[in-house]
Formats: structure tokens, C-alpha cells, sequence
């Protein structure tokens, strides 16, 4: 990656790439995350996800979209749920995080810290990995 970050103009048009203020950057969405067979990042492996997450918010490209969703077994399960198909609130627990079968991935401490660590540096350099 460092090789990489070299290039002024890494990510965007010279890499086939939409120019910054016209992308939207994400290491996950709603369908991608459910995907049978995918490569696709989700919270189910929470150290590269973080990691994944750190590394798009660091970098200076683009609009980020961080992923908040709830805990699912295939691409059918729906929102957590009541016997009855009220969706359930999204209790928060103390620590940030939540409850009831939410994931909440924006509320996890690390990648909370880098939104604020992105809206710091925003505008002042670019961060070198």
C-alpha cells in the first residue's frame, strides 16, 4: 500500500476511478454484505472490518458511507424482529454498542474514533499508510 500512496493521483481518474468529490467510498452495503460466496468485508470478521473501515476514513477520497446493520444467518433474515413482525428498537448499551440483534458497526469505539480522527484532518493532509 505504501507504494501506492506515492502516486498523486491514487485513487481516481488516472486509476479509472470517479474524481473524489464524485464518489462515494464503502467497505459494505445491504446487499453486498449479503452475498452467498462473497469477498465482501462485514462484520463478521471485525479485525480486518475495522481495519477496512480505518483505512477508507484515513484516506482523502471520496464520501464515506460506514455500514450500521443488524445480525443475519443468509440474505433472507429480515430485521430483528418480535413474534409478531414488530421490528425491534435498538436499545444502546453503555459501552456505545447494541443490543437486540443491531450490529451498529458505526458505533463500534474504533470506528467512531476515525470519523472523528477524519473530521480533524480534514482539509489539513493527506495521511500516509
Amino acid at each position: 500500500l505504501a507504494s501506492l500512496t506515492n502516486n498523486s493521483q491514487f485513487p481516481g481518474p488516472r486509476w479509472g476511478l470517479l474524481p473524489s468529490e464524485d464518489a462515494v467510498v464503502f467497505i459494505d452495503n445491504h446487499d453486498t454484505q449479503r452475498t452467498s460466496g462473497s469477498s465482501i468485508l462485514t462484520y463478521k470478521d471485525p479485525k480486518l472490518y475495522k481495519m477496512a473501515v480505518a483505512f477508507m476514513l484515513s484516506w482523502s477520497y471520496g464520501f464515506p458511507r460506514i455500514m450500521s446493520s443488524f445480525a443475519f444467518q443468509n440474505s433472507d433474515t429480515g430485521p430483528p424482529h418480535d413474534e409478531e413482525q414488530n421490528i425491534l428498537s435498538v436499545p444502546v448499551r453503555e459501552d456505545h454498542t447494541c443490543g437486540n440483534g443491531w450490529v451498529c458497526e458505526h458505533r463500534w469505539r474504533q470506528i467512531y474514533n476515525m470519523v472523528a480522527f477524519r473530521n480533524i484532518v480534514r482539509g489539513v493532509y493527506e495521511v500516509m499508510v
